[in-house]
């Protein structure tokens, strides 16, 4: 049965004190498309234009590839510092910087909104709150006087096997601008189906070539966040 995530409790309680006229997600794979966002939320959908669609970035985490998917997966990357990073990871020096992962943070986001996201993440994610660093990252070898702006904001990590993750980095130009028309159509679909799975977002099949000529989310210049996408190009 495909359900929503369920949150952490460290999640649920970090954020109820911070329970303001939205919520905050950070997202670094196919919800980075415009397009996808106003098929699962229409005019809910954060924008540019209303500064509710940043880029951002987070530290100490990895952008994986899944075995056979077009999304990636956010895996936690154990480093100084952090919980269960065992004696190998203590022993790495204080230079060695934690991996970055560019997104997008978006804000702004109602309680409907919030649900609908973890109904299509599924049962594969679990909410954790993390600290977002806004704008883009900076270089590995940059010495920055004092740390980027961040905010706190919900983030999906995966909680599934890692043995379905792949040695590879998920790349957005490579791995999901291609397949980005069928994958929109499938949310139409997700959506319209009342937000529950019953097909396989990744399967071009799924969707009847009627459904295909009858997509109501059009194509637009910008398929994709500019600095995400140049950044997560592998």
């Amino acid at each position: 049965d495909r359900v929503g995530p369920r949150a952490s409790g460290l999640a649920t309680a970090a954020m109820a004190s911070a329970r303001g006229p939205g919520q905050a997600v950070f997202v670094y794979g196919s919800l980075m498309s415009p397009r996808v966002l106003r098929a699962l939320l229409g005019a809910a959908a954060p924008t540019a234009e209303t500064g509710t669609f940043r880029p951002a970035w987070v530290a100490g985490f990895r952008r994986r590839a899944i075995r056979g998917r077009v999304y990636p997966a956010l895996e936690r990357v154990p480093g100084p510092g952090h919980a269960g990073a065992g004696a190998a990871a203590a022993a790495l020096p204080e230079s060695l910087e934690p991996p970055r992962v560019p997104g997008v943070l978006l804000s702004g986001l109602s309680e409907d909104s919030l649900d609908k996201l973890d109904k299509f993440e599924d049962d594969d994610y679990e909410r954790h709150v993390v600290p977002v660093y806004l704008g883009v990252p900076p270089a590995a070898a940059s010495q920055e006087a004092a740390p980027a702006p961040h905010t706190d904001a919900f983030v999906y990590v995966w909680r599934e096997s890692l043995r379905d993750l792949l040695a590879g980095e998920w790349s957005w130009a490579d791995q999901f601008l291609p397949v980005e028309d069928t994958y929109v159509a499938n949310c139409v679909r997700f959506a319209a189906a009342g937000y529950e799975w019953t097909f396989d977002i990744d399967d071009p099949r799924s969707r009847s070539a009627s459904e295909a000529s009858d997509e109501s989310v059009a194509p637009t210049a910008d398929s994709g966040p500019a600095a995400a996408t140049a950044s997560s190009s592998s």
